[in-house]
């Protein structure tokens, strides 16, 4: 048999009968869909009848609504309402004819439709079809879930806003809230600082093995005597930077501290220190040249200079001079007074004191007239000290033994 040789045969007609049966038997599942939509709506509307308030514009409005629909008493019971709130909005032979799937299809069936009938709805802009589609398609393949409870007082309007919506915001924006202010302090407390604090307008620092006795003073007595002494200077400042030497960590920020006020102008403009700092800074020439001073000062106070100072000279090569920008040779940078520790008197207590001056300082001609003036009232000062202090003793390393 050859394959052109086969006929189909043609689908037997169905009379009219038949016909006429099959289009009754459509028009009574059309006329049952119809009546369980209008049943569900009508059930919907009786069990949530009341608990809906309507928004408006007047605030007063709206809560004297929602007062009277939650006064509402439903023809149904507290059970009856559950249980309609339960019940899916769509039957599910409705939900197979927006489908567009007869009632005997399963979910396989289901599944396929579903981006069919997206895709083509979207091409055609019908978003309430869409919407429609896809709730089918959450009650058939069960992923619809109930709505939430509606309290009719958590609808009522306070300040523009529904009391749900405020406790939205108080649950989930209190933190962030904090926070917000806490940065903002911050920031108007660092502002209102930098605007307030004063630079001073004189500063002297002490570095080394330098301390004072009485540390629970309201004011050191040498920003005590800078105010006296200096009228003119509106806020002077004094600081101790005290290196220990059984704490390494601490006496290596003192190190980077006075490198910073050896570095940067306006940090010190007159610095006190022991032998060692006065050596490093010494090296590092990065103090100011003191031989005019000096030579005033011995000129007018030929005695207590020689009772009190003792000049510190070193010896400046060739290739270090090129870079301080200074001649070769031997240049005063401090002047010793701990023959006498003349700055006890000041409560400013160490073995080593010596008195230097920045080069970065911008202020010389002032911290002239403040080691001068320190000179002139030496004696004065140094009535004033409750005792010399002695070195301490470097302790001797010991064997070991067995």
């Amino acid at each position: 048999m050859k394959f052109g040789d086969i006929k189909l045969k043609p689908e037997p007609r169905r009379s009219e009968d038949e016909a006429d049966s099959s289009e009754s038997t459509l028009e009574a599942s059309t006329e049952e869909i119809r009546d369980e939509e209008t049943t569900a709506k009508k059930r919907r509307a009786v069990a949530y009848s009341g608990r809906f308030t309507r928004r408006a514009v007047d605030g007063k409005k709206a809560n004297k609504e929602a007062d009277e629909e939650a006064s509402f008493e439903p023809s149904l019971t507290a059970e009856e309402e559950e249980k309609a709130r339960r019940q899916p909005p769509l039957s599910r032979r409705r939900a197979l004819a927006i489908m567009e799937l007869p009632p005997t299809a399963n979910v396989y069936e289901v599944e396929t439709r579903y981006p069919m009938l997206i895709r083509r709805y979207r091409a055609l802009g019908q978003e309430e079809k869409l919407e429609e589609i896809t709730l089918a398609y959450d009650i058939l393949t069960n992923r619809w879930v109930p709505p939430p409870k509606i309290d009719p007082r958590l609808e009522k309007v306070v300040l523009g806003r529904k009391i749900k919506d405020w406790r939205n915001i108080i649950a989930y924006g209190f933190k962030p809230f904090l926070l917000t202010v806490a940065i903002l302090s911050v920031v108007i407390a660092m502002i209102v600082t930098a605007v307030t604090n004063k630079q001073p307008d004189y500063s002297v620092a002490t570095f080394g093995h330098l301390s004072a006795l009485n540390h629970n003073a309201e004011q050191y007595p040498m920003e005590l005597w800078l105010r006296t002494n200096f009228p003119t200077l509106e806020n002077p400042a004094f600081s101790y930077n005290y290196a220990s030497a059984s704490d390494p960590q601490f006496k290596i920020a003192v190190d980077q501290k006075g490198m910073i006020a050896t570095a940067i102008a306006g940090v010190a403009d007159l610095l006190i220190c022991d032998g060692e700092y006065y050596a490093r800074y010494s090296r590092q020439l990065a103090l100011h040249p003191m031989e005019d001073l000096y030579t005033d000062l011995v000129k007018a106070y030929p005695k207590t200079m020689a009772k009190y100072v003792e000049p510190l000279y070193v010896v400046i090569e060739e290739e270090d001079a090129e870079e301080a920008q200074l001649e070769p040779g031997k240049y005063l940078f401090g002047f010793n007074l701990s023959k006498e520790q003349l700055m006890n008197g000041l409560d400013i207590y160490g073995y080593e004191q010596v008195l230097c001056i920045p080069a970065i300082s911008k202020r010389h001609d002032l911290t002239y007239e403040v080691i001068r003036e320190l000179i002139a009232q030496a004696e004065e000062i140094h009535n004033q000290s409750k005792g010399m202090v002695r070195p301490t003793p470097t302790p001797t390393p010991q064997p070991m033994t067995n």
